[in-house]
């Protein structure tokens, strides 16, 4: 189900989204959506059912923004607005794979997930 709400943004979070909108080419509301779900699922992970633990552990980049980092990355000479962008995006990036790292640890410790055998 899904449902249509108006907000009232304050400048500089408006500011914040149409940056990140421009630079992954994605709507305003695609951009709020994202940081909604981002915020649900930044709930300690300790407090997560093991559905909801499994699923973080599966949670990628948003197609747009990995297609977007991956162009950056391969791209020869990147303008300095261009670095911008790839600074933030390598940061979106970082966050994500930490807490798919926390959540399959714990997921491994609920034994959710096998265990890592190392040689």
């Amino acid at each position: 189900m899904t449902e249509s709400v108006n907000l009232r943004l304050n400048g500089p979070l408006l500011q914040q989204a149409q940056e990140l909108a421009a630079i992954t080419d994605s709507t305003i509301q695609d951009v709020l959506l994202d940081w909604l779900n981002f915020a649900l699922s930044e709930q300690p992970l300790e407090l997560l059912t093991d559905e909801q633990l499994l699923q973080v552990c599966s949670l990628d980049m948003p197609s747009p923004q990995r297609d977007q980092l991956n162009s950056l990355l391969t791209s020869k000479a990147r303008t300095a607005e261009e670095e911008t962008r790839l600074d933030k995006l390598r940061s979106v990036y970082r966050l994500g794979l930490v807490r798919r790292a926390k959540a399959t640890r714990l997921a491994m410790d609920r034994s959710l997930l096998p265990p890592i055998v190392s040689n």
